[in-house]
């Protein structure tokens, strides 16, 4: 991508962290689709599988990568890709964990700058590609249960991605809506009533730029489990099925009883925000005193086992 165009993307990806700037829909989809050239987990497989395969690098931490990684893959871990020296690899595909702690198309202008090397990346990253049944170096068996978890930074550096925050705080849907659906960005602008008889954050002021949903995730009609069906059925741009979705909560445990429901019906990229509504009011800052144990959710409440897929 020339220099312009780079500098483009920049400018559409700070434009879609203000507020309403393109809509609740359009900040979520214009900046991938206008600066990250993306293939989905199928398409790689496709490539791999062809006479001209493209080289593939990992972007996640030496300990993620050696737990599991799409079978040769290279681990060039992102916090070195800047200086990290490479041959000319032509066409090569990146990808990160797909939960939101490394992007990997804010690494394409690093791997664009280095001589010989056209990069694509991995829609949704291994989170994706083990959710579609592809194979992966992840060892068999059982295995302690991990819900994954992302901070508060963590979310507002989604903002103008394909990220949905599902709000499953107490109150957030006691307004008379018949049901969960898109919050219109004005209305996710103005807090919520809880039924504590306390203000709940404004997700939207928060984070700008990821739509807002009320309620728990239900899958719509027959079709099969995903993002489309907590969507209102008339939306015009529905956001790409395979969204990181971000549970919030209180810190009262509903976020992780929801992230093993719909990890259990398909869903690949759930992350749980850790902290819920006390890390909001906090702004992401760390508390002290009674509060602090409600941010302690980045393990599950008790050792349940899950088979891996």
């Amino acid at each position: 991508m020339p220099a312009a165009g780079r500098a483009l993307c920049r400018s559409v990806r700070q434009a879609a962290a203000v507020p309403g700037f393109f809509g609740p829909l359009g900040a979520l989809l214009l900046p991938v689709a206008l600066c990250a050239a993306a293939i989905s987990p199928e398409q790689l497989r496709e490539r791999l599988e062809s006479t001209a395969a493209p080289v593939v690098i990992d972007l996640r931490s030496p300990t993620e990568y050696q737990e599991a990684h799409i079978p040769g893959a290279i681990n060039v871990p992102a916090s070195v890709a800047g200086a990290k020296r490479l041959p000319p690899l032509g066409e090569v595909v990146l990808y990160d964990d797909g939960l939101g702690r490394v992007w990997a198309e804010d690494l394409l202008e690093v791997f664009q700058s280095k001589p010989g090397i056209s990069p694509l990346v991995l829609r949704g990253g291994l989170a994706a590609w083990e959710g579609a049944r592809l194979p992966s170096t992840r060892a068999g068996g059982l295995r302690a249960e991990q819900l994954p978890v992302i901070t508060y930074d963590g979310v507002r550096r989604a903002g103008g991605r394909d990220a949905v925050l599902v709000d499953l705080r107490t109150g957030a849907d006691d307004d008379g809506d018949p049901g969960p659906g898109l919050v219109p960005m004005a209305f996710a602008a103005d807090s919520i009533e809880a039924a504590t008889g306390e203000r709940l954050e404004s997700l939207a002021d928060h984070f700008p730029g990821i739509p807002v949903v009320r309620g728990a995730v239900r899958p719509g009609g027959a079709e099969p489990a995903g993002i489309r069906g907590i969507m209102p059925a008339d939306a015009a741009a529905p956001p790409n099925p395979d969204s990181m979705i971000i549970l919030i909560d209180d810190g009262d445990g509903r976020a992780q009883e929801e992230a093993r429901r719909l990890r259990a019906e398909g869903f690949a990229r759930v992350v749980v925000l850790a902290g819920g509504e006390t890390i909001i009011r906090r702004s992401g800052r760390p508390g002290m005193g009674r509060t602090e144990a409600r941010t302690e959710v980045g393990s599950p409440p008790h050792s349940a086992l899950e088979e891996s897929q």
